[in-house]
């Protein structure tokens, strides 16, 4: 039986050849499944009418029941008042249980979640109305067994239609139908992110170019007559900024050398100027125009030499103050002043300089599009990885051979 199976397979390989485009292939295999299990898809038709039939059936029972007359009349007021409340409540909600059925399509999934659904509702059903329906019965027994009965009916339909979709053939070809939906998802994500990556590249490219027309504006300004004045005056500047910077270090030293009898003499003097030039000395050197320091400087070191300052190691100290003198107080602080004036008469000239504007702004744009074309970059190689990743080939294949396996046609799938 198997080779007999196996040739045939053979047979309908080379007889049954179709080539299939992959969106259009559920609709194929819902062909072929018409065409090959047109009963069992007619049997799910017949179960859905009879289902929809048996619900207009207990529909018009319910109205029945709603207008029934009591045939005993010697029945209590209080027994009337119980029966015409548990016929009303029996008839809501049991018509709200009826309102809750959706017939589904003929698919698979929607059968069976219709079939669970209905199972649940069905025993909710009967929850709520099981004390209504053993009362009325009491009252209307003939009507009330022809609505249980017509729901058991109901019950059954679908039961039996579960078991129809549940069917081997009908499950191979609802597996089908899911590889098929998972294939074209994979085959429209990656169209999706290949039209990405198109787009990336074509933004990288507008990036790049940009960035290039930056660079070639920026070495046009580098050859500019302005941009040469501007390298001239900013060379100028640097050298003035590293002649301040050696200058106030020389101070600062100078006074950081006499930090120990200078904070001593300030205690014993209470002369704040004191702290104010170990704070920050090439300022308060600039701010002191009638060297005040010296006066004290002089005091500091004539106390020290007539033995009214005690000191260790007084003759190092007495060294350092014959160095820092007026004169050499006088020539750090015309220094300062006039590098200070040189740098601000440079810093003046370069603002006027536009080149130096447009210079920096170039910059400024091609700092930033080196970022966006990094980003870009990283951007676009994340998306061929993510492409590179959604492996169709394989999935078409697997899917084409098992199209085979369960309908003996060799589909060739057309991305």
């Amino acid at each position: 039986m198997v080779k007999v199976d196996f040739i045939k397979k053979l047979f309908m390989i080379e007889q049954r050849k179709e080539i299939v485009p992959a969106i259009e292939l559920e609709d194929w295999l819902d062909e072929y499944k018409k065409k090959e299990f047109g009963n069992i898809y007619d049997n799910i038709d017949k179960k859905l009418e009879q289902i929809k039939q048996t619900i207009n059936d207990i529909r018009e029972e319910l109205e029945i029941l709603k207008s029934l007359e009591l045939e005993n009349k010697d029945i209590s007021p209080r027994e009337k008042h119980v029966m015409q409340g548990n016929r009303k409540s029996y008839i809501l909600k049991t018509t709200h249980f009826l309102d809750s059925i959706e017939l589904p399509e003929e698919e698979y999934e929607k059968i069976l979640k219709f079939s669970k659904d209905f199972e649940k509702k069905l025993d909710q059903l009967n929850n709520q109305t099981r004390r209504s329906y053993y009362i009325l019965r009491n009252f209307f027994d003939d009507n009330m067994t022809d609505i249980a009965e017509k729901l058991k009916s109901l019950s059954d339909n679908i039961l039996r239609l579960r078991e129809i979709v549940l069917t081997k053939e009908i499950r191979l070809i609802n597996g089908l139908k899911s590889k098929i939906h998972e294939l074209n998802d994979n085959i429209i994500r990656k169209n999706s992110v290949n039209k990405d990556i198109l787009n990336k590249k074509k933004e990288l490219e507008e990036i790049k170019g940009k960035k290039k027309s930056l660079e070639y504006k920026l070495e046009s300004l580098k050859h500019s007559k302005e941009y040469r004045k501007f390298q001239k005056l900013n060379k100028q500047r640097e050298i003035i900024l590293k002649e301040i910077s050696n200058t106030q270090k020389k101070v600062k030293n100078d006074f950081f050398r006499l930090q120990r009898p200078l904070k001593k003499f300030e205690k014993a003097t209470g002369n704040d100027l004191i702290e104010k030039y170990l704070d920050d000395a090439p300022d308060e050197l600039v701010r002191d125009k009638n060297f005040r320091i010296a006066s004290i400087l002089d005091n500091l070191r004539k106390a020290i030499k007539n033995e009214t300052f005690k000191l260790k190691n007084p003759k190092k100290f007495l060294q350092e103050l014959d160095k820092l003198n007026r004169e050499s107080l006088e020539r750090d602080r015309k220094s300062l002043i006039s590098l200070s004036e040189e740098k601000k008469d440079i810093n003046t000239r370069l603002e006027k300089i536009t080149v130096t504007m447009d210079y920096k702004e170039v910059e400024y744009q091609l700092e930033h599009f080196e970022e966006k074309k990094k980003d870009a970059e990283k951007k676009l190689n994340e998306l061929i990885s993510l492409r590179d990743s959604l492996d169709i080939s394989e999935k078409k294949e697997n899917l084409e051979n098992q199209i085979f396996e369960i309908t003996g046609v060799k589909v060739i799938i057309e991305i």
